[in-house]
């Protein structure tokens, strides 16, 4: 498990037990606020149920990606976000979208692209 030191306290890390490559995606906007440690799929969208997509990074940071179309935006422009393309992380902090349970399939696909999971005690 990672450390942050600050200057008042120590924050103990809770997604990542290993660090690994760490890059720049662009992702689709209009998914409002994500954030770190969401399962994203190949096609830049949070992880949920879709036979098309399949999960492919971890994200990095917390991304704002505007409302969804419609909205205010009937066509919001596509936000470059920081993600995990390889490291090893705590299985439990892992999320994916609201009301999609992930499934050993999609720990699956992410360990074909190096992201490995494992249970934390």
């Amino acid at each position: 498990m990672s450390v942050t030191y600050t200057e008042d306290a120590v924050a103990y890390e809770n997604l990542v037990i290993k660090d690994g490559e760490v890059g720049h995606v662009s992702i689709p906007g209009g998914q409002g606020d994500l954030k770190r440690g969401l399962i994203l799929t190949n096609a830049g969208y949070a992880m949920q149920s879709k036979a098309d997509n399949y999960a492919c990074y971890v994200l990095a940071e917390d991304v704002a990606t505007g409302a969804a179309p419609g909205q205010d935006d009937p066509d919001p422009d596509p936000v470059v976000a920081q993600v995990y393309k390889t490291g090893t992380f705590n299985k439990a902090a892992l999320t994916a979208k609201t009301g999609y349970t992930i499934t050993d399939a999609d720990y699956l696909s992410l360990r074909d692209y190096g992201i490995l999971v494992e249970d934390v005690f």
